[in-house]
């Protein structure tokens, strides 16, 4: 009898090709980002102060959700629970900041109309928002599984032990930790590009 196994599951391959064409899409968008500052001699634009503390809650929600896998490989429900309700309420407040921090932007007449330069600060930054939005209905899945799978002893047994939950939160892990680490880069490509 062969048994066909995967070398890697199907799930695993398209968060990884996402990742990977993510990466790609803002690796041309900063490499266009400076070729407009150099061939121009266009000044950067300094990024508001809200970025800076946005910068813990995405690390915050980052961190919380690893906490949340942790508790999960341990079988503690309550914890995990918690771990991930408060994975969404940190990732809630950065994009709520992150509307607010445009609004600063366009308060001080940085606006996308304003010049090259401002319109990739919004551009570079808004596709980072969209990506994290994008990734809220898989959390808020996981979420809802949790609560409605674990009603009881056995069913948190079954939930705990299914290989599937597992991958799940494992890649949804992953795309936390990437887009946490993304926006990292992002800022300090920002600063470091306003101080030369």
């Amino acid at each position: 009898m062969k048994h066909n196994r995967r070398l890697i599951h199907p799930a695993t391959l398209i968060i990884v090709l996402a990742i990977t064409g993510i990466t790609c899409l803002f690796l041309a968008m900063v490499a266009a980002y400076l070729y407009e500052r150099i061939s121009r001699g266009n000044e950067p634009v300094q990024v508001p102060g809200l970025f800076y503390f946005n910068t813990l809650l995405i690390l915050s929600a980052s961190i919380s959700l690893h906490y949340a896998k942790q508790r999960f490989e341990d079988d503690e429900t309550v914890m995990l629970k918690t771990a991930l309700w408060v994975t969404l309420g940190l990732t809630l407040t950065f994009m709520f900041l992150q509307a607010e921090a445009f609004r600063q932007l366009a308060a001080d007449n940085i606006r996308p109309d304003a010049g090259n330069l401002a319109a990739f600060i919004y551009l570079i930054t808004g596709f980072h928002f969209v990506h994290l939005a994008g990734g809220l209905p898989f959390l808020i899945k996981f979420i809802y599984k949790a609560y409605r799978q674990c009603r009881d002893h056995v069913a948190e047994l079954m939930f705990f032990s299914d290989p599937d939950n597992q991958r799940f939160l494992r890649l949804l892990n992953l795309y936390w930790h990437y887009l946490g680490g993304l926006w990292v880069v992002l800022l300090a490509f920002f600063l470091l590009n306003h101080m030369v």
